[in-house]
């Protein structure tokens, strides 16, 4: 394609390598099966999910978490409409529940484990005198008390996930996401539910350090070039957490997934591999997992414009009817794939 997602983000890679004319051949990361897999169904969900939430929009990427490459992309639903919505400063959206990984993170590194308790409870009590509600509210409308760690993530509860914040400290969790590739999240309680901005771009390359035992990578989609000034890419990494705090929480990703807010990826597109991740519910819709052989896929869905009426008069958007949607129609399409036989698509999860 002469016009597309992909290749304006190869020509912006090049301008940012330095390489702005002259004859030269470029090899992009890209796998155009996996590319029109996920254009499939981003044109079939995202249909139905528009007929919901007129003019919603969509920002989608598929990596391979061990290096960063980047193997398909979308900045919207469709190309030519508006702008990229990955990785363009105008998107800078919450990540609602999709950040209480990072807080439980810090808090593993601090000493806890997946059974030390939390209590899932208002944060700010109820007073009908002052016209106060509970504050915050759990999507289920209860609140379960003492729960532990991994109860608190498979189950996505609100209540909990502010308590160990407060217990760890608005400003130290604010500082460790900033560490962990996420500036720029405020120090009050409702950071605790996501409500800092951030590109999706920069929040799928902050996930990818559960997958990479602590190591966050930087995407890219430039392999290498040939003729006139060589390049070849080296692994871009960082430093988020300990080896053993991401491997700790990716066991507890993998049971959200399984039989927390994942939980539809299994019983409604009866997918078989063993993936782990987690949902984000807010103005806008998240999704983010990973799996074996390096497969990784974050998907944002919401409104172009955060103080249209359309976006203001949605007060959440599920992140498992939104962007998991996204996901699961892809990931079921990927085990399923018989075409090429040259395609990857399937072995992604071998």
């Amino acid at each position: 394609k002469t016009n597309s997602f992909l290749v304006d983000e190869t020509r912006r890679e090049l301008e940012f390598l330095g390489r702005k004319g002259g004859a030269m051949k470029v090899y992009p990361t890209y796998d155009l099966t996996l590319q029109e897999i996920l254009d499939r169904a981003i044109r079939q969900k995202m249909a139905e999910i528009q007929k919901k939430y007129p003019g919603i929009q969509i920002a989608a990427v598929i990596l391979n978490w061990t290096n960063g490459a980047t193997l398909a992309r979308s900045g919207g639903v469709e190309y030519g409409k508006g702008f990229d919505r990955l990785s363009n400063g105008q998107v800078s959206r919450q990540p609602g529940s999709g950040f209480k990984p990072f807080i439980y993170a810090k808090a593993l590194g601090d000493g806890y484990t997946a059974q030390s308790e939390v209590l899932d409870e208002p944060f700010i009590k109820e007073d009908l005198e002052k016209k106060i509600s509970n504050w915050p509210e759990n999507s289920d409308d209860n609140y379960e008390g003492v729960i532990n760690i991994e109860r608190a993530v498979v189950g996505s509860r609100n209540g909990a996930v502010v308590d160990m914040a407060n217990r760890l400290g608005f400003q130290n969790v604010a500082a460790f996401a900033a560490h962990a590739g996420l500036p720029g999240m405020p120090t009050n309680p409702a950071m605790a539910l996501g409500v800092g901005g951030v590109r999706p771009i920069d929040f799928a390359s902050a996930f990818t350090a559960f997958a990479r035992k602590g190591k966050r990578v930087i995407p890219y989609t430039i392999e290498s070039i040939t003729n006139g000034q060589a390049y070849s890419h080296s692994v871009r990494e960082m430093d988020s957490f300990a080896p053993q705090v991401a491997e700790d929480m990716t066991v507890i990703l993998a049971k959200a997934a399984r039989y927390g807010n994942g939980e539809f990826l299994y019983k409604g597109y009866h997918i078989t591999v063993m993936l782990a991740g987690k949902t984000g519910s807010s103005q806008d819709g998240w999704m983010t997992v990973y799996g074996p052989n390096g497969f990784f896929m974050c998907v944002y869905v919401g409104f172009d414009e955060p103080n249209s009426p359309d976006h203001k008069k949605t007060t959440s958007l599920f992140g498992a009817g939104t962007a998991g949607q996204i996901i699961g129609a892809t990931v079921k399409a990927m085990e399923d794939y018989k075409g090429d036989k040259n395609s990857k698509a399937k072995e992604r999860f071998q």
